[in-house]
C-alpha cells in the first residue's frame, strides 16, 4: 500500500481505529480504562470502543503528546473518547453551534487525561505494606485538582455542573486499579480487567507484528507496520 499521509478528511490515514490498536492500549496503560468525559468504566470488550479526539482538533496529529521545543512542557493532543460521545461532542459544535459547550468539555477531558498520565507516567510510586492513606490522600487530589477549562480554573474531576462531576465510588475504583497496575505485572492485571481486550484484539496484533519482524510473507498491514517502526515510535515521546 502507498504511502498516504492524509488520505481521509486531512486525518492521518492511520488514525482510523482498526489500524491503531497499539495506540488504544497506551491509552488503556494510562487511563485504566476510564472514560474521562464519561466518568464511568469501558466495559470488557474485544473492541472498547475509544476513539481518539484530536485535543487542538489538527487532524494530521497522531500522537499522545506533544512536548515544546523551547519551554519543555507537555500538553495532550488525543483524548481517549467512547466513540458515540466524541461524535456528540462534535455535533454539538458543528450542528447546534455551541462551541462553548465544546470547549469546556474539549478542556476538561484534556485536563483529567493530562491529570491521569502525570500519575501513571511522571510520578513516583513507591511501594508500601499498607496503601490505606495513600488511597485517601489521592483521593482528596483528585477532588482538589484544578485547571483551566474554558479559561476558568476550575476543579476538574468535582465542578460544579452535575453532569460533569465524577462520583467518588468512580475515583476510589480508579485508584485501587491504579495502584494494582503498579503493583502486578501487565498480563496479571489485564486479564483481571480487559482480558477480551487484550487476548483477542490485542495480542493478535503483537502476534502479527512478530510475524512482520522475522519477514513472514503472511503478516498483515505491513505498510502500517513500516510506518509505525519508522514514524511513529520515534516521535512518539511522552512526557
Amino acid at each position: 500500500m502507498k504511502y498516504r499521509p492524509y488520505a481521509a478528511g486531512d486525518y492521518h490515514e492511520y488514525f482510523l481505529n482498526e489500524l491503531l490498536i497499539p495506540q488504544q492500549k497506551e491509552m488503556l496503560d494510562i487511563c485504566l480504562g476510564l472514560d474521562v468525559l464519561l466518568g464511568r468504566f469501558y466495559d470488557n470488550k474485544e473492541k472498547i470502543g475509544i476513539s481518539r479526539h484530536h485535543r487542538d482538533r489538527d487532524k494530521p496529529y497522531y500522537c499522545l503528546f506533544e512536548i515544546g521545543e523551547e519551554t519543555g512542557e507537555w500538553r495532550v493532543k488525543l483524548v481517549p473518547i467512547k466513540s458515540w460521545r466524541h461524535i456528540g461532542m462534535h455535533n454539538s459544535y458543528k450542528e447546534n453551534n455551541n462551541f462553548h459547550s465544546y470547549h469546556v468539555q474539549n478542556d476538561l477531558a484534556s485536563a483529567r487525561f493530562r491529570h491521569l498520565a502525570e500519575l501513571m507516567l511522571k510520578r513516583q510510586f513507591i511501594k508500601r505494606s499498607d496503601y490505606t492513606k495513600f488511597k485517601n490522600d489521592l483521593l482528596e487530589e483528585f477532588k482538589r485538582r484544578k485547571d483551566f477549562v474554558a479559561g476558568s480554573e476550575i476543579r476538574i474531576w468535582k465542578p460544579s455542573r452535575a453532569d460533569q462531576v465524577v462520583a467518588d465510588k468512580i475515583l476510589k475504583d480508579w485508584i485501587d486499579l491504579y495502584v494494582e497496575r503498579k503493583t502486578t505485572s501487565e498480563k496479571s492485571w489485564y486479564s483481571a480487567h480487559y482480558n477480551k481486550f487484550y487476548t483477542k484484539t490485542y495480542s493478535p496484533y503483537l502476534d502479527n507484528f512478530a510475524r512482520y519482524l522475522i519477514g513472514d510473507p503472511n503478516a498483515r498491514n505491513s505498510a502500517f507496520w513500516r510506518w509505525y517502526l519508522s514514524t511513529y515510535l520515534r516521535e512518539n515521546e511522552y512526557p
